[in-house]
């Protein structure tokens, strides 16, 4: 039995399914593939470029309901500056402020923080680009990023 083109947009109208795309004939090459496999999670309005900061940011938000941090900031973008010139951007993985809480008891020789995290493979912590966003974070902010390693 074969079908015709019409019965063909009629079985797509009835089950809504989409036209499969035409493969053209020269097709576009993706991009290079990273050095380290990740895939890309999607949770709460935020994409994260990878499981291990997805599941760092679920400890955080557990963190902030625990009341042991707060004010948690996801995918800030940091201008660099340097002589009045932009040089880049660097987007962190979060940041937030500790409280002077531990187990639900205030301790008070223990100040409140802010904090810039990034979530790194042992690998990915070795990257030149990262080192240099790191330094210049440090040398436009005074911030030395929190570098948690999965």
């Amino acid at each position: 039995m074969s079908t015709s083109q019409a019965d063909y947009d009629l079985l797509l109208a009835r089950t809504k399914a989409k036209k499969p795309k035409e493969v053209p004939a020269n097709p576009p090459t993706s991009k290079k593939a990273g050095k380290v496999p990740h895939t890309p999670v999607e949770a709460d309005g935020y994409t994260f470029p990878s499981g291990a900061e997805y599941r760092r940011y679920l400890e955080l938000c557990w963190m902030v309901k625990a009341g042991v941090i707060r004010d948690l900031k996801v995918h800030t973008k940091w201008p660099l500056e340097v002589n009045g010139e932009l040089i880049g951007t660097y987007e962190d993985d979060a940041n937030y402020w500790t409280t002077n809480l531990k187990y639900g008891v205030k301790r008070l020789e223990a100040p409140e923080t802010f904090i810039v995290e990034e979530t790194k493979s042992k690998w990915t912590v070795k990257d030149k680009w990262y080192q240099r966003a790191k330094k210049l974070m440090f040398a436009c902010y005074g911030i030395k990023l929190s570098e948690v390693i999965r």
